[in-house]
C-alpha cells in the first residue's frame, strides 16, 4: 500500500513530466474525410505536420500549414457536375453534393486506372467531403450509373 508521501511523489513526477513541454501533434488533427486512398503517384490525403514547439530561442508558434482548397461538384442522374475540371496542385477538399438522384450516390477519382479518392452514399440533401493532395497530371472523374456524364476529366497543373 502507497503511503501518503510516496502518493505525492508519484503525483509530482506525473506533473513534472507534463510541465516539460508538450507533445508533437499534427495541429490541424486527421486530414480528410471519406476513403481518400493513396495512389502511385504520390497522391492521397492531404496532410501536414508541424509540432508547435520552440526550439532553443524559437518563438514556439506552430509550423506554416498549407491551406486547403475547396471545391464544389454534384452528381445528378446524368453523372458528374461539371463534367471537366482544371485545378492547381496542392490539398484540395471536394465537396460533393447529390442534386436529387436516386441512382447516382458515388463520386471517384482516378488516375492510372486506381480510384485515389472518392465517396459513397451520397444521398440527396447531404454533402460529403474528401481531401486529396493533388499532385500534376491527368485524372479522370467518375460517376458510375451516370447516363450522359457519368466520366468527366480532371486536369491538374503546377
Amino acid at each position: 500500500m502507497l503511503t501518503a508521501a510516496a502518493a505525492f511523489l508519484g503525483l509530482a513526477a506525473v506533473l513534472g513530466a507534463c510541465s516539460a513541454g508538450p507533445a508533437a501533434t499534427d495541429p490541424t488533427g486527421s486530414a480528410g474525410t471519406g476513403s481518400a486512398g493513396t495512389g502511385s503517384a504520390g497522391t492521397g490525403p492531404a496532410s501536414s505536420s508541424g509540432t508547435g514547439q520552440a526550439g532553443p530561442g524559437g518563438s514556439g508558434s506552430p509550423a506554416a500549414v498549407p491551406s486547403v482548397r475547396q471545391v464544389q461538384v454534384s452528381i445528378s442522374d446524368a453523372g458528374c457536375s461539371p463534367q471537366a475540371l482544371s485545378l492547381p496542385s496542392g490539398p484540395t477538399t471536394f465537396v460533393v453534393t447529390n442534386s436529387g438522384s436516386s441512382s447516382v450516390l458515388e463520386y471517384e477519382i482516378e488516375q492510372s486506372g486506381r480510384i485515389i479518392g472518392e465517396v459513397e452514399n451520397v444521398i440527396p440533401g447531404i454533402d460529403r467531403t474528401f481531401t486529396l493532395n493533388l499532385k500534376p497530371g491527368a485524372y479522370i472523374l467518375n460517376c458510375p450509373g451516370g447516363t450522359s456524364a457519368a466520366t468527366g476529366t480532371l486536369t491538374v497543373t503546377e
